[in-house]
């Protein structure tokens, strides 16, 4: 049984003990002040007839006296008048009309009236009237009946209307809030509701409101530290990636940088001996070649780890896009790929030109391992003030967006999500380490590398690197 119901039950219990207890009690009065009425009639009666009795016994004799009190006996009003001698114990008595009330075996009360009639010669008669009551209670419990009846129905009235104004005032509105209440539980902290009606229930809904709206801020800052702490634990997990490089990279180069050079130097004189055959100086090409090899993969390892500052000097965006595309030409060409500057922008601003091209160059040497034969690379500059740049990157008035984008197989999700870390790579002769180290260029400016590829749509490397708002002069 909810509230409602549980006030209109109360309520209308209440009013009903209410109304049948002022209806008894004025029906018990009714009825006592009827007695009394009765009783005050019936003494009246008996004083008048007791002065003419006297009165016509003294002038007429008894039989006059007793023949005018028995015509005086109507059954039609209900009093029944007698006379009669007295008993013993009554002769000679003093008694003055006296009242009472009988009630009979039945049940049936009546109320009486007595006098003592004086006459000559000290003779007396005894006059008695009585009147039933039972028509006066008849009528009380026939009126108390229907007042019940009356009560019921007005009260079932009252109750039933109680119930319908407590479900509209109260039992809707505690509907609404515990639905509103049971959204925020369910972690729909952005749903509100409003009352029209004021109200308590109007003042506890904009309290839970703005609960509600406490809590999402609280949810939304916990949310952003925690993705803060995550892109902090992944610095930490970056950082001793490195650290674990930069040894495994210096142990590395001490000990076989040496030896690769004193292997280099003998396969190149094996290669230039004049007595060497044509099948040992294939097979010392193949040496030098997988030394060089060697040697540029500790040379990457060690580029990797080596925390370099940026050296930031004025740098021609188109020019550097340019010769980048340049020096990769021939690779292109022998793989069959065409790159396409899309766009560019005319403008000098401050980076790192070396590391820069570095990043240009790792970018469209894998944009063209990664294409097909007769397939398009994409490069190209533009300013971007529109952008809105991720946890620990620079914010800035506007960027500057170096796109590289090729038409080859693309990368699934999972590959997507593991494209910066070290020695993880998609092609048999890569080393791993070409994205980790151009994506530590961005960082190393400021910025950030937003990539975007997915499975036979070629791949998409947009770098942005953050400026101020003087930055940027005319090439």
């Amino acid at each position: 049984m909810n509230t409602t119901s549980k006030l209109t039950l109360a309520f209308t219990l209440l009013f009903a003990l209410l109304l049948l207890s002022l209806s008894a009690w004025q029906l018990q009065r009714y009825l006592a002040l009827q007695e009394r009425e009765t009783d005050e009639q019936l003494t009246v009666l008996a004083r008048a007839l007791e002065s003419a009795g006297e009165e016509l016994w003294r002038l007429d004799g008894e039989s006059a006296a007793r023949a005018y009190i028995e015509r005086r006996d109507d059954a039609r009003a209900r009093t029944r008048i007698t006379v009669e001698r007295p008993s013993a114990e009554l002769i000679g008595a003093p008694l003055d009309v006296e009242t009472a009330r009988l009630v009979d075996e039945d049940g049936r009360a009546t109320l009486q009236a007595r006098a003592l009639l004086d006459g000559p010669e000290g003779s007396q008669l005894l006059l008695q009237l009585t009147r039933s009551i039972e028509p006066e209670r008849a009528y009380t419990r026939e009126a108390l009946a229907q007042q019940l009846a009356l009560t019921l129905l007005f009260t079932g009235a009252a109750g039933l209307l109680t119930w319908l104004i407590g479900r509209r005032v109260i039992g809707a509105p505690l509907d609404q809030l515990v639905a509103h209440a049971r959204s925020i539980g369910a972690g729909r902290l952005s749903s509100r509701l409003s009352l029209r009606r004021r109200s308590e229930f109007s003042v506890l809904a904009h309290e839970m409101n703005l609960m509600a709206e406490a809590l999402r801020r609280a949810d939304a800052e916990a949310s952003s530290e925690a993705e803060k702490r995550m892109e902090l634990l992944d610095q930490l997990r970056h950082a001793d990636r490195l650290s674990s490089i930069g040894k495994l990279a210096a142990a590395v180069a001490h000990e076989l940088g040496t030896p690769l050079n004193v292997v280099s130097g003998h396969a190149t004189m094996i290669k230039m001996d004049a007595d060497a055959s044509p099948a040992v100086a294939t097979h010392a090409d193949a040496i030098v070649d997988r030394v060089r090899h060697m040697t540029r993969l500790i040379k990457q390892m060690m580029s990797f780890a080596r925390h370099r500052g940026v050296k930031r000097g004025l740098v021609s965006v188109d020019a550097t896009l340019r010769e980048a595309v340049s020096f990769v030409s021939l690779l292109a060409k022998r793989h069959g790929v065409a790159i396409v500057i899309e766009e560019s922008v005319d403008e000098r601003v401050p980076l790192d030109e070396q590391r820069v091209m570095q990043m240009l160059t790792n970018l469209i040497v894998n944009a063209i391992h990664a294409s097909p034969e007769g397939g398009s690379i994409y490069v190209g500059a533009r300013r971007c003030d529109d952008v809105k740049p991720p946890g620990g990157a620079t914010k800035a008035p506007w960027y500057l967006r170096l796109r590289v984008r090729d038409e080859g197989g693309g990368m699934t999700p999972e590959q997507l999500e593991h494209a910066f870390e070290p020695f993880f790579t998609t092609k048999g002769e890569g080393t791993g380490l070409g994205l980790p180290i151009c994506h530590g260029i961005v960082e190393d400016h400021g910025g950030w590398i937003a990539p975007r590829s997915a499975p036979g749509e070629g791949a998409c490397f947009d770098c942005f690197f953050p400026l101020s708002e003087g930055d940027g002069e005319a090439a």
